[in-house]
């Protein structure tokens, strides 16, 4: 929370003793009440944008179909990947609004599957060490 939300009455952060943990957020009744006044609005907003943009409403659909076809359930970084690799111009804040995934988890599914395809090309790209062809000839055997 930022220190205007503090101040505001809307929560409190909370700064753990214990070293290494990170701090955490609590709403107060009256932050939980500011966001119930904009909860609709916000999802409204964020549904009108994706119904307007059709390279999202293609890759939702798309995504819909194919988690349709599996037999289990997709991981969040499944379906990033499957949108980044079905529909690479698509920005990752629309991933963002298509899977539900923070923009923090999506960037880093992102960053990871490209690192993934950028060490599987090296990879394949390796040039095999040359041996010396080595032909059996049982007439050459002395007996």
């Amino acid at each position: 929370m930022t220190d205007e939300a503090v101040n505001a009455g809307l929560g409190k952060r909370n700064y753990p003793k214990k070293a290494g943990t990170l701090p955490f957020d609590v709403l107060s009744p009256k932050g939980q009440e500011w966001i119930d006044q904009r909860w609709d609005d916000a999802v409204q907003t964020m549904a009108s944008e994706t119904a307007s943009n059709p390279m999202v409403t293609t890759a939702k659909d798309c995504l819909d179909k194919f988690k349709a076809s599996r037999r289990s359930d997709m991981t969040p970084q499944m379906e990033v990947c499957f949108l980044s690799d079905h529909f690479p111009d698509l920005l990752q804040v629309d991933i963002c609004r298509i899977t539900g995934a923070s923009p923090r988890m999506v960037s880093l599914h992102v960053n990871t599957r490209a690192d993934q395809i950028r060490a599987w090309k090296a990879w394949k790209a390796k040039t095999l060490p040359t041996t010396k062809l080595v032909i059996f000839n049982p007439t050459l055997i002395d007996a």
